[in-house]
């Protein structure tokens, strides 16, 4: 009895869901059944069965019932899901019934296979090692790509639409040819990732690159020469520092070698593609190498740093290691006379975190350019395999990659994959199958290549620069090589890593391998291969005997970001007034207390504006004010200004609201309010960022570096988030210049301050910032500007709006550059008492260090001075009125802690009040707090003629602040009244 259609159909999904598992023998015997069933009724079984049959016997096609049509159109045009079809001038429709629907089928899913798979059966790794990429062993994985059993291999089958294998002329091939086709492409020494890819045009840029060529495709013998030329010296070069330092650490590229040419040539294939610039973030693996063989720095200047000889007189700074070091050179690229720029940023053994700088710096320097869409600066990311897949910064900075304020046009990433990490194994260091994993978040294409296969690496450097020209979008180049030495040359890799080192000894050089190819194919001889290596190892010679007669490091050389005549011949020791127009505050003004006429505003913003109005007529200048005001005239001025962090466009405490959002409904509109403000203005960014710190504030760092006239700064949420980004403020921020002669005018602004909201909402930890600082605390120098010039940065906090507006100006007017950390309030922002007279910013006026006590006069009847900083003036003075000790009591200001205003602090302590006793008060905890900082520093400056500095405060603590509301009532009670004593 003959079975239904409808039975027919769910056998159908059954059978295709064996076949999805490969179960041949299920295949087959089903197969028979239903060939049984439809000899008998063809109308008995489902059109697969019924197209298939038709087209074994080359039966014409009859009319059939309702059964027909669509369904068999849609078999017969079998597409992988997901996937293109591909440009019209490669559309066409096999009418040739030359191969079954379901050979047809199977043919598409195979090629969508080695499409999307392929990969795991490349040769990528030239250690065949099971370390490599493959570490969690799917034995299943290799069935995917065999066929059926009962295939015939010579038969021709059509090819689908989806796929270029036919190198975009033949519509069909047979079987056999298609495999062998697939296999050379995707299996060869390229594997390709695009499985996670969700853009169909981007997915057919990269196949059709793949598949329309022979892949790597053939090259001139001039580009084959220059590249062997590379590979010699990037291998030779490695010798020669083991032959002179055997001792040093150098973290050589040995055994990734191939990643010089590929640089070399990524860079030569960008600047054909219109790029201007380049700017390099790379760990200290292959450092050295690259500078001399990418960068073309002299050697001699490297060989300098291996000696052990003095920083030039003339330099200030402490230097820092040689494979942290970075420069900025132009280098004229093959077949172009217009040289290119190419920056390798500084960096610390901190790894990836120099990858935020880069992404900051390249959007800064592309927005400059002025040109939208464009892209002149290229990123290119350097990551260790072992970095990449554990650093979260990487996340973090690939996140940036696509938001509109944070987008650097697209980064390339190259890993230098040594396929172990220190002493790590892969499959303990990385939970993707491969480092690049994390790409995937963005849809980024990767490209696997077996490193000691030159011409396939040069080939993914080509389409991955065509690529990012194009889509203007990440792209991730994976270069499978290994580590020829331990972690530095002098440790000992065997002690963990017997059987690795086996094969790596075993190892044939890649410039030997790539020399051999050559001489195979007639490119070059033996005698020019010699002659190569002599040439070069002349030239090292030479130079390193220059190298040894130099007296000092010239460690100006290294200069990764020059600021070419911004401030020749401009005067450091000139500390500048700040102070604008009256006009131009006029303008702002109106401007800051006017809603926008053509969006709806908030009604509760348009509540602040009428209160923001009513306080500049009455001529005062609130917290949110004065910070308009520095950023509208430095616009007005030229200076760029962008702002950055969570929450900034309106400021997480409601103060800013520079960005207003229409209310009206279905509606999304947002206005910049200090867009187009004056004439020809420059270019104001404010913008919330991702929930990061770490990678936020290095990209922020990174873009303070493209220009000497901006002023960039990141603010907290709170200040005390600020601790997930210590590695930047430490590494790059505090000690950038003193180690890389690196300028930056970055500003934090870090929200501080005790009010009851607990341990984590309360303290940036000021303490750490000042001890951070480099000053001595014996050197009461009190010549302000001598000191700003010396420091390594400067640490403020301000109290009132007037302050705040010239410290922010101050920042972008100096004579030089220089980080400023700034203590920045939250009571402050709506404190009554908090404000300013409009005559506090004009023209004429300047930041104040200082601020002697406003309402207690000098005088010998004053029996206490108490010093202080910030938020916590307001407290103590309104608690001296309420006790009326303001005949007794005088509390100055030190809004500039670090570098100190001596001079202002011993004439207030020594002259205006010689019998008070001198207190320091501050709202933090003992051990927190500037206490440790100020103690000894008061002392050291008033001598022995008051006695030492006394403490008022809260005693020591691990936390910030106490999280219950009565302690904290309690201490801050305890705290007012221990101050008021007399």
């Amino acid at each position: 009895m003959l079975k239904s259609t409808s039975y027919c159909v769910k056998k159908l999904s059954y059978l295709r869901k064996f076949k999805n598992q490969n179960n041949v023998k299920y295949y087959s015997q089903y197969a028979e059944e239903m060939r049984k069933f439809w000899d008998k009724d063809p109308t008995s079984v489902h059109p697969y069965w019924d197209a298939n049959f038709r087209s074994k016997q080359h039966i014409q096609d009859k009319p059939r019932s309702q059964l027909k049509t669509k369904e068999t159109t849609q078999l017969n045009d079998v597409r992988p899901i997901g996937l293109p079809h591909s440009g019209d001038s490669h559309q066409f429709e096999c009418n040739e019934l030359s191969s079954s629907s379901e050979e047809t089928i199977i043919v598409n899913n195979l090629i969508r296979t080695y499409q999307l798979r392929g990969h795991y059966k490349a040769n990528i790794d030239p250690l065949n090692s099971s370390r490599g990429p493959l570490v969690k062993k799917d034995k299943s994985k290799g069935k995917m790509f065999k066929p059926p059993v009962w295939l015939d291999t010579k038969t021709s089958i059509c090819l689908p639409n989806s796929t270029y294998i036919g190198y975009g002329r033949q519509k069909s091939l047979p079987f056999e040819e298609i495999v062998k086709r697939l296999e050379y492409t995707y299996c060869n020494s390229i594997g390709v990732e695009t499985v996670h890819m969700r853009s169909v045009e981007q997915i057919d840029f990269i196949r059709q690159r793949m598949e329309l060529e022979q892949v790597p495709p053939p090259m001139s013998r001039e580009k084959k020469v220059r590249i062997l030329t590379d590979l010699i010296k990037a291998g030779d070069f490695e010798k020669f520092l083991a032959k002179k330092w055997p001792s040093e650490k150098r973290f050589g590229l040995e055994g990734n070698d191939s990643f010089i040419p590929a640089m070399n040539y990524l860079v030569e294939c960008g600047a054909s593609l219109g790029a201007k610039s380049f700017i390099l973030g790379i760990a200290h693996r292959g450092r050295l190498n690259t500078l001399t063989n990418v960068l073309k720095v002299n050697p001699k200047h490297l060989f300098t740093a291996f000696q052990k000889i003095d920083i030039s007189d003339d330099i200030r700074g402490t230097g820092d290691v040689k494979y942290h070091l970075g420069t900025t050179t132009h280098i004229a690229t093959a077949g172009s006379d217009e040289k290119v720029k190419i920056s390798l940023l500084s960096n610390p053994s901190h790894l990836e975190a120099v990858c935020a700088l880069v992404l900051g710096k390249v959007a800064a320097e592309n927005m400059l350019d002025g040109k939208d869409g464009e892209s002149k600066t290229w990123p290119i990311l350097i990551h260790g395999d072992a970095a990449m897949a554990g650093q979260g910064v990487v996340y973090e900075c690939i996140q940036l990659s696509q938001l509109e304020n944070y987008s650097s046009g697209g980064a390339i990433h190259i890993v230098i994959n040594n396929q172990i990490g220190f002493t790590t194994n892969p499959k303990y260091s990385c939970s993707f199958e491969y480092p690049t994993g994390i790409l995937k978040m963005i849809g980024a294409p990767v490209f696997h290549v077996n490193g000691n296969d030159v011409d396939a690496v040069i080939h993914c450097c080509q389409v991955a620069a065509q690529y990012k020209a194009t889509f203007h979008m990440d792209v991730g180049i994976n270069i499978m090589g290994y580590r020829k030495n331990g972690h530095n040359e002098t440790d000992e890799p065997r002690f963990t890593q017997p059987l690795l080192y086996k094969k790596i000894d075993a190892m044939k050089h890649v410039q030997d391998i790539y020399a051999d190819q050559l001489i195979a194919e007639q490119v070059v001889t033996k005698e020019d291969v010699d002659k190569i290596r002599k040439d070069y190892e002349q030239e090292l010679e030479s130079l390193f005997v220059e190298a040894s007669k130099e007296k000092h490091f010239d460690q100006s050389v290294w200069v990764d970001t020059p600021w070419i005549n911004s401030f020749k011949d401009k005067d450091p020791m000139m500390v500048p007034q700040t102070g604008v127009d009256r006009s131009v505050l006029d303008t702002l003004s109106k401007v800051l207390s006017t809603p926008p006429e053509d969006i709806k505003a908030h009604q509760s913003l348009v509540r602040i504006f009428r209160n923001r109005a009513g306080h500049l007529e009455n001529g005062v200048v609130d917290w949110s004010c004065a910070e308009s005001f520095a950023f509208g005239s430095l616009l007005k001025e030229g200076i760029t200004v962008r702002v950055s962090g969570q929450d900034v466009e309106r400021g997480t405490f409601s103060h800013r609201h520079h960005v207003i959002h229409d209310q009206t409904e279905f509606t999304y509109r947002t206005f910049n309010l200090l867009d187009n403000v004056f004439p020809n203005q420059a270019n104001y960014t404010v913008s919330n960022s991702t929930l990061s710190e770490f990678g936020v504030l290095g990209f922020e760092v990174g873009a303070s570096l493209a220009s000497a006239d901006a002023l960039v700064m990141w603010e907290a949420q709170f200040g005390d988030f600020a601790n997930t980004a210590q590695v930047i403020i430490d590494q790059f921020i505090a000690s950038g210049e003193s180690k890389w002669l690196r300028q930056s005018a970055i500003t934090l602004l870090l929200p501080h301050g005790l009010e009851g909201m607990g341990a984590e909402h309360s303290s940036a930890r000021l303490e750490r910032f000042l001890q951070l600082s480099d000053d001595d605390e014996s050197d009461v120098t009190p010549n302000m500007a001598a000191q700003m010039a010396a420091a390594n940065w400067l640490v403020a906090f301000p109290s009132t709006p007037a302050n705040l507006f010239h410290l922010l100006r101050r920042q972008v007017k100096l004579n030089y550059r220089k980080p400023l950390v700034v203590m920045a309030p939250k009571a402050l922002l709506r404190l009554p008492a908090c404000v300013s007279p409009l005559d506090h910013f004009i023209t004429g006026t300047m930041f104040k260090p200082y601020l002697p006590d406003p309402q207690v006069p000098a005088s010998d009847k004053v029996k206490k001075l108490i010093f202080c900083t910030g938020k916590v003036y307001y407290e103590l003075s309104e608690e001296r009125a309420n006790k009326k000790l303001i005949d007794s009591i005088a509390i100055s200001r030190i809004e500039q802690l670090f570098p100190l205003p001596y001079a202002e602090i011993m004439e207030d302590a020594l002259k205006s009040y010689p019998n008070a006793r001198v207190f320091w008060a501050q709202e933090e905890h003992k051990n927190s707090g500037a206490w440790s900082y100020m103690a000894p520093r008061l002392n050291n400056a008033l001598g022995n003629k008051k006695g030492p500095v006394n403490y008022i405060g809260r005693p020591p603590s691990c936390v910030a602040a106490n999280h219950l509301k009565a302690e904290y009532d309690n201490e801050r009670r305890a705290f007012l009244d221990k101050a008021m004593e007399v």
